[in-house]
């Protein structure tokens, strides 16, 4: 590539000729549209005929070629490491440092195998997960034995012929290697830089390539993590590589392209359809690039999109009291493996968030040496913002666009926590716009709800597992069927389309005091199962109490099951009701339906438990319910539930139910609290007579 060369069209300095003064960003965008072919280094057979040219603006390579003048350039620059290098002895800094240089440390002390060499070489997104660590560490202690490594692990990956791993693999390999490229450039050798930017360039452009020509399965998966940790790297290859290829402007407009579809599909209220743990990873994702092309391209895209406005609040409800577990519901394992911090601290100060700032910390606080921190935590803290905990905000969360209402009974650690879900697979927005996605990591769950309480669950869901279920969720089976998308190792959205399976809250009162929501729940059922109709409503209320009612609709002949999944401990039986009782914690279940319903209780096993973070699936019980008959000739089965959560040294009364107006009031008392329910004006009135 020949330099640019620069004209001053300052006032003063105007060449006597008209229209030779052509700006110096105008020629960079014009050197970002020459042939991919004629770039350094990349006339490989697949791309010799390839025409790449970027849609930048004017303005946009105008900063694109100031960005490309200096080194270090992604995240930080030579100020902000000065900066940072005189913060490493202050909190919280030290303790991001220190597990920064540990792990460093560690990965340093690993050596790479040759290529081709036989035993179990490292997973290329192991080593793009480390190759960050080890460049931080040297950025911040000059110590050239982080070098050395880096540039052993820098050139095992250009002497492979072929990455042994596409997709996530081959992404976080380049995301890692683009990264220290740029900060270590100075301390690589002419040839060994050479060599780094021929690796970054033709992998960036595999990815372009899928990316561009929508080959790739996940290229138009707007709703996906594997899209967007793809895009991330291709746009963070572009950006180590602007100045040094040809092709760098358009794998930053590919990757900025792309992320601005995201963008207007993200769910608005901050959560994500395919779980906690994939939130964390998919924000991070998002947010990485986002920071990282931040000089080009700003951040209005991010600061103006509702759904990052409202993260941290999806995080923070989420989090089960004392914050070490979260909602596990779709594939999502109860202890998330990327780390939630580094993302709430980017958050924080983006939007000047002090409830980000003090999630954050909440959550290291919780984990200790489990927190699994980042050099990302160094770099997006920051310490202008208060850490302001959650205390005057309301004890429940709804997001509406997936349908979920989260409620605890308290701020406080030992407090009880219930979660409810009913939106569609996909959320409302999707649907509204009538867009498809791979279900991938969604479960067949609509209408599940599980509970938590003194430090422990009681009402399970199943995380993270391969194979997809009903049955293993706190649902409805019908004819033994189960909802529209399970039965294989991803939720099968293209059927729930197919079938127009969708959920929908049909009603809600949201009050400081309880929360009811009712949902239908019909069309998530295949029209072979013999389901007519099932509307379930679920009402919150104060000390953790779950009131669950369902209307269900079908023929004489139709087999409702209703299924409860609660752990495993010891069980005390009556006639309408049983009793949980675990070492610490302990669950009443009564059954307060007008229709007698069998309830046969039975050890239960969640088959194919990915077991991600090698967590053991907790032992459960299965309650299913089933009601003997259902005499009515309009073939209702209206069934009712009340599940107090306690603790062993305050076990709640006995319970005092009664039903009026034809049975859709329900008011129950014990020594806990009063409460009548509406379920058809949707009205609650409860009187708390023990505190929580």
């Amino acid at each position: 590539m020949k330099p640019l060369q620069k004209i001053d069209c300052s006032p003063d300095h105007r060449p006597a000729v008209t229209g030779v003064c052509i700006s110096t960003a105008v020629a960079f965008l014009v050197m970002l549209t020459i042939d991919a072919k004629a770039a350094e280094s990349i006339a490989t057979p697949e791309n010799q005929n390839l025409q790449i040219s970027s849609g930048l603006s004017e303005q946009q390579a105008r900063k694109l070629e100031l960005f490309s003048s200096k080194r270090p350039r992604l995240f930080l620059d030579a100020e902000r490491i000065k900066t940072l290098k005189s913060k490493l002895n202050t909190s919280p800094y030290k303790n991001f440092w220190q597990y920064v240089q540990k792990k460093a440390d560690q990965f340093s002390q690993i050596t790479p195998l040759s290529p081709g060499s036989d035993g179990n070489q490292e997973p290329l997104r192991r080593i793009g997960h480390r190759l960050p660590f080890m460049g931080m560490a040297y950025l911040m202690t000059r110590d050239e034995a982080y070098v050395r490594s880096i540039t052993q692990w820098m050139d095992y990956l250009s002497a492979l012929s072929d990455w042994p791993g596409t997709d996530l693999d081959e992404a976080h390999a380049l995301a890692g290697m683009a990264i220290v490229y740029d900060w270590l450039y100075d301390r690589f050798s002419t040839d060994a830089r050479a060599r780094y930017e021929i690796t970054i360039n033709r992998h960036a452009l595999s990815i372009y390539q899928d990316l561009r020509s929508q080959k790739a399965w996940w290229a138009t998966e707007y709703l996906q993590n594997h899209n967007y940790v793809n895009a991330m790297a291709l746009g963070l290859a572009g950006l180590t590589l602007a100045g040094k290829h040809n092709a760098a402007g358009s794998y930053i407009e590919a990757a900025n392209k792309n992320f601005l579809k995201v963008f207007s599909l993200l769910s608005p209220d901050g959560a994500s359809h395919e779980g906690v743990h994939y939130w964390a990873y998919g924000t991070q994702a998002l947010l990485t690039y986002s920071m990282a092309a931040s000089p080009i391209f700003g951040l209005e895209a991010v600061r103006s999109n509702p759904f990052f406005r409202k993260a941290a609040h999806f995080r923070l409800y989420t989090s089960l009291p004392g914050y070490e577990e979260i909602a596990n519901f779709a594939d999502s394992p109860r202890k998330e493996f990327y780390h939630a911090g580094a993302t709430l601290r980017v958050l924080a100060s983006l939007f000047q968030d002090g409830l980000a700032q003090w999630l954050a910390g909440r959550i290291d606080q919780a984990k200790e040496d489990d927190a699994r921190l980042s050099w990302l935590d160094m770099l997006w803290y920051d310490p202008s913002i208060m850490a302001t905990p959650p205390d005057d905000l309301p004890t429940y969360g709804y997001f509406d666009n997936l349908g979920i209402l989260i409620r605890r009974s308290s701020w406080r650690d030992d407090a009880a926590w219930v979660f409810f879900k009913a939106g569609p697979p996909m959320g409302k927005l999707a649907l509204a716009n009538k867009r498809v996605f791979t279900g991938s990591h969604i479960h067949p769950d609509a209408g599940s709800f599980s509970m938590w309480a003194n430090g422990e669950w009681l009402v399970l869901d199943d995380g993270y597992v391969w194979d997809k279920r009903t049955e293993n969720h706190s649902v409805l089976l019908v004819n033994g069927k189960g909802q529209i998308g399970e039965g294989g190792r991803w939720f099968d959205n293209n059927a729930a389309s197919k079938q127009s399976a969708t959920a929908e809250i049909t009603g809600r009162e949201l009050t400081t005091g309880s929360q009811i929501l009712r949902a239908d729940l019909t069309r998530m059922y295949p029209h072979v199962s013999g389901l007519e109709s099932w509307h379930r409503t679920i009402a919150m209320l104060p000390a953790g109490y779950l009131i669950v009612h369902d209307e269900v609709r079908g023929s004489e002949s139709t087999v409702f099951e209703s299924l409860l999944h609660i752990k495993r401990g010891a069980i005390e039986k009556t006639i309408n009701s049983f009793s949980l009782q675990l070492r610490n914690n302990g669950l009443l279940v009564d059954d307060v339906s007008e229709l007698s319903a069998t309830r046969n209780i039975e050890n239960y096993i969640v088959q194919d438990s990915a077991n991600l973070l090698d967590l053991p699936v907790l032992p459960r019980f299965l309650i299913r319910l089933h009601p003997i008959s259902i005499s009515n000739s309009s073939g209702i089965w209206t069934n009712t539930l009340i599940l107090r959560p306690f603790n062993p040294d305050q076990k709640p009364g006995s319970l005092q139910t009664q039903w009026m107006q034809k049975g859709t009031v329900l008011e129950f008392s014990d020594n806990q609290l009063n409460a009548k329910i509406d379920f058809q004006t949707m009205k609650v009135t409860v009187q708390q007579l023990s505190s929580d």
